[in-house]
C-alpha cells in the first residue's frame, strides 16, 4: 500500500475557484451598471416631467394675463415671474419633479394692447420657450 498523499484535483479545484471569481465579478458589474442605468432613466423622466411642468405653469400665466385675473396662484409651480422686456412679456417658470429641476423662459408678443379682445384671435402669441437653467 502506498500512503503518500499526491495532488489530485488540485488544478481542477483552483480553475473552479477561478471560473466562480470571474462570474462573480462579471455579475455585480453587470448589476451594478442596471441598477445605474435605471437611476439615469428615472433622472431622465423626472426632467422631462419637469418641462412639462414649467410649461403649464407659462400656460397658466397666459391665461391669467389674458383673463386679466389678478389670481396668481399656481399650484403646481414652483415659482412664475411675468416681466417686459422691448415690448414683449417674458415669463419665466420654474417646474419641479422628484430630483429634477426646469426653468423654462417664454418671449410673449402681445397682438394688440386693446382692452377689447377680437373674438377669434388670441392677445398673446409665444414666439420662442427656452430652457435656461435647471438639473
Amino acid at each position: 500500500m502506498n500512503h503518500n498523499p499526491t495532488p489530485r484535483g488540485f488544478a481542477a479545484l483552483i480553475s473552479v475557484l477561478i471560473i466562480s471569481a470571474i462570474l462573480v465579478v462579471l455579475t455585480l458589474s453587470e448589476s451594478t451598471a442596471a441598477f445605474f442605468a435605471r437611476a439615469d432613466l428615472y433622472d431622465a423622466e423626472s426632467k422631462k416631467q419637469a418641462v412639462s411642468i414649467a410649461r403649464g405653469c407659462i400656460e397658466a400665466e397666459l391665461l391669467r394675463l389674458a383673463e386679466d385675473s389678478a389670481h396668481t396662484a399656481h399650484n403646481f409651480c414652483v415659482s412664475v415671474f411675468t416681466s417686459e422686456s422691448n415690448g414683449d412679456l417674458l415669463i419665466t417658470a420654474v417646474g419641479k419633479s422628484g430630483v429634477s429641476w426646469a426653468r423654462l423662459v417664454a418671449t410673449i408678443y402681445p397682438r394688440s394692447s386693446s382692452a377689447v379682445p377680437t373674438p377669434g384671435i388670441p392677445r398673446f402669441q409665444i414666439v420662442s420657450i427656452k430652457e435656461v437653467s435647471g438639473t
